[in-house]
């Protein structure tokens, strides 16, 4: 968890390389997660801890703020942010995209081109598939029917984006203070103790996840999936990538494949490499 005070929003930071002690990444564990997700998806996270630097002082201890949540049974893309207070529940998708964008119904237009270039891949329907497969999650662990809002947030400064018959509202760098206050002034849909009980979910969860055993059966995983995919009108994106179908079972060494500890190996094997030709190039200028 970041530092906060006693009246600010309490932020939760579940990434397999963020030592909330030291508030510090893991060097290794962090290029095994960019392998596992892609370097686009790590200037996300980047993002979002921007974001969450400027929400958090807005809100108070009633709301709580989860990050990088997995649920490895089904999807294996994590859930950016989690957003739980007395409004409810959002689930937040943040990009560091900068230009000038309009999001159409369920796609996300970059402007400037004629008349817009679909952005690929289609946040608009990944943060829709998310915020559906978190509405799933919810109602299999507690057996609550309980709706998540979406947001597609923007951190870029000079970014701007319009909407036509929008499916996912755009949250722009100018536009955070009033969502707080929005929040802030929303009836309350959740009570402190289903607050609680929602965030110890995930962080209970989390906290079990390399100890589980039992997996769901891929007709159950493949039934929630489509599911929340029937739930998102016309999508036109499965799955995020590294979620679109569980891939067969891996051995893992200490959480990492085979795969994954050859390409961190061959980085090393290189960086030592480079280490021996500066000297010996020191060495022979001597």
């Amino acid at each position: 968890m970041t530092t906060a005070t006693l009246r600010e929003m309490r932020v939760y930071n579940l990434a397999p390389f963020w030592d909330p002690e030291t508030r510090t990444e893991n060097t290794w564990k962090r290029w095994a997660a960019i392998l596992n997700y892609g370097w686009g998806w790590y200037k996300e996270y980047k993002a979002q801890a921007q974001f969450l630097e400027t929400l958090r002082p807005l809100l108070d201890r009633r709301f709580i703020a989860i990050r990088h949540y997995v649920w490895p049974e089904v999807i294996e893309y994590p859930f950016p942010i989690i957003l739980l207070g007395p409004p409810g529940v959002y689930l937040l998708y943040v990009t560091p995209l900068s230009g000038e964008f309009r999001i159409h119904e369920n796609r996300l237009l970059e402007l400037g081109k004629g008349k817009g270039v679909p952005v690929k891949p289609n946040l608009v329907q990944r943060t829709r598939l998310l915020g559906a497969v978190l509405e799933k999650f919810i109602a299999e662990r507690l057996g609550l029917e309980i709706p998540v809002e979406t947001r597609l947030v923007f951190t870029a400064p000079d970014v701007y984006v319009d909407t036509v018959d929008a499916e996912v509202k755009p949250l722009l760098p100018d536009g955070v203070k009033g969502f707080a206050e929005s929040l802030l002034k929303s009836r309350e849909r959740l009570a402190r103790p289903e607050i609680r009980r929602l965030a110890e979910l995930f962080l209970e969860s989390a906290s079990g996840q390399g100890r589980k055993e039992a997996r769901h059966a891929r007709e159950q995983r493949t039934a929630i999936l489509a599911s929340a995919q029937a739930q998102v009108r016309g999508s036109g994106e499965a799955a995020p990538p590294a979620a679109r179908r569980r891939r067969k079972t891996q051995d893992r060494i200490a959480g990492l494949t085979l795969k994954q500890w050859l390409i961190l190996a061959g980085l090393l094997a290189l960086n030592i490499l480079l280490v021996l030709v500066f000297l010996f190039l020191v060495a022979s200028s001597g």
